[in-house]
């Protein structure tokens, strides 16, 4: 699934509007998995603009750690 941050916006949205008897917990904790892969991906390797912080995380470190 190639997601991107309109994506992870509707998931994170739709499961905040659940009842919390109405999450199933593994599916759950995988979409939240893929989300923060997504947002680690498209937040951390953008262009700095000048007078912005640095990513905290190299992209070396991320890519392997999303490769497992």
């Amino acid at each position: 699934m190639d997601m991107k941050l309109k994506d992870v916006e509707a998931l994170l949205r739709e499961i905040a509007a659940k009842d919390s008897s109405e999450i199933n917990t593994a599916v759950a904790t995988e979409q939240l998995d893929v989300c923060f892969c997504v947002l680690r991906r498209e937040t951390g390797f953008k262009r700095i603009a000048p007078g912005e912080p640095v990513p905290m995380l190299p992209y070396e470190l991320v890519q392997a750690k999303d490769a497992r």
